[in-house]
């Protein structure tokens, strides 16, 4: 479960810096 949470985290923070690049 910690894995997906994770995994969940790190889809958070490339989601970010994605949209801080545009």
């Amino acid at each position: 479960m910690i894995h997906l949470e994770t995994s969940m985290k790190d889809l958070n923070m490339m989601i970010l810096l994605v949209l801080q690049e545009v």
